[in-house]
Formats: C-alpha cells, sequence, structure tokens
C-alpha cells in the first residue's frame, strides 16, 4: 500500500527530531568540554537574555564562568517563527569527578595503599576544587607505586603534585659508586644525597671526603658516573 506523503514527511521529522538533542543537552555538551571526564548536571533553569526561549539550539558558545558554577553562553538557533536567531543565556551547573580521597592524614614519604584511599565523586565547578581540578589524581591511575611528597589531611581529595613515583634509591641509602673515565674505572662506596630513579641521574657522595658527584641509577644500589 502507498503511503500518503504528507504521512511520511511528518513520520521522517518525527524520527530527527528524536534524535536531535534537546537544548539542555547541547548545553551539558558543550560545558563537558572544559570539564574532561565530569558528569554535568544542570543546576537551575536557563534564563534567556536576549530573544525568548528557542525552539532550536544549533551552535552554543560558552562565554564567562563564575566561582559559583553560574555560566553565560551564546547560541545560535531557530525562533517561533523558524528563523535563525541568535540568544543570549545562562545556568548554573555542577561537574561531578570522582576522585581518590585521604582515609586519614597521609605523611610525606609514606606510600599510598589502599587502606589509606577512598573514592569520592566531588562537585570540581566550585570553590577550591574548581581551582584544582586539573590537578586532581585521577582514579584511573594505579596508586600501588607512588608515594606521598608532603602531608595530606583526612578528607583531602589527593593531587598529583602532591605525589610521587616511590624512588629507586632514597636520600642517605648507602650506594656502590662506579667512576668511569674513558677505559678507566674506579669503584667506592658512598652516600645517596637525594631521591633517586632507576637511570636518571642523582646527586652521591663519595669516600671520606664526602666528594660530591652526579650520575645515573643502575640496579643494585649502583650509581654511575661519567667524567
Amino acid at each position: 500500500m502507498r503511503m500518503n506523503p504528507l504521512v511520511l514527511i511528518i513520520l521522517l521529522l518525527g524520527s530527527v527530531a528524536a534524535r536531535a538533542e534537546t537544548i539542555e543537552e547541547t548545553i551539558r555538551d558543550e560545558i563537558s568540554k572544559r570539564y574532561e571526564g565530569a558528569r554535568i548536571e544542570l543546576e537551575a533553569p536557563i534564563t534567556w537574555t536576549q530573544n525568548e526561549t528557542p525552539t532550536q539550539i544549533r551552535r552554543v558558545e560558552l562565554g564567562s564562568e563564575s566561582p559559583k558554577a553560574e555560566i553565560r553562553f551564546r547560541a545560535t538557533g531557530l525562533n517561533e517563527e523558524g528563523k535563525i536567531t541568535e540568544f543570549n543565556g545562562m545556568t548554573r551547573f555542577s561537574a561531578w569527578k570522582w576522585a581518590r580521597i585521604a582515609q586519614k592524614r597521609i605523611l610525606p614519604g609514606q606510600p599510598l595503599g589502599e587502606e589509606t584511599l577512598g573514592t569520592q565523586e566531588l562537585n570540581v565547578a566550585v570553590g577550591q576544587l574548581r581551582e584544582m581540578r586539573g590537578l586532581i589524581l585521577d582514579t584511573t591511575v594505579s596508586t600501588s607505586a607512588l608515594e606521598s611528597r608532603q602531608t595530606i589531611l583526612e578528607g583531602q581529595p589527593v593531587l598529583s603534585t602532591a605525589v610521587r613515583k616511590i624512588p629507586d634509591l632514597r636520600k642517605g641509602d648507602p650506594v656502590r659508586i662506579e667512576i668511569r673515565s674513558n677505559d678507566l674505572a674506579v669503584t667506592t662506596q658512598g652516600i645517596a644525597e637525594e631521591p633517586g630513579y632507576l637511570n636518571a641521574l642523582v646527586r652521591v657522595s663519595a669516600g671520606k671526603g664526602k666528594r660530591e658527584l652526579q650520575g645515573r641509577v643502575r640496579e643494585g644500589n649502583r650509581v654511575e658516573v661519567q667524567l
């Protein structure tokens, strides 16, 4: 049976409308580009400050954002007469992101074990969290090889700047220093003057005179110095 062309057009338009994003979804998608990996929620109805509510949004450009997560935007879309029009609006939002939280006070040099950390979803769009959202340690990052480089208070999120990889050498560790110059090699005992990592440079002191040298950390607490 042949379908009435008018009915076919109505069905097609309905299908397109079903696939189209709502105005709120479009705005959330744009905000999510500023808050990568966060779950965006609109916390207040959209207030249109120029022209009336559009019937459809084609493009959104975000503007200024306040510390209270109020954001202004400019949108291009269709008005009630079906004409392309520019609209200005504002709304308030939240941006929720999972973070690792200290379950108790973590001291400098303390490994980050499961017993010291929990997870919590935080709104990183307001307050201090907004300012340091790019530093919050992602929950996908393994902490098994990390330690704290500073005190982290109970209940605080763990920041990437507050942790470091557990060093292969710690300051004060005894090391065997292999000093090489062309074909000559001399071995002596020394002390690490700072934390060091495998194949990276580290400062060490050698002998009774505690002469300071710099070399690369090798396996077995060895430091290779090239003169």
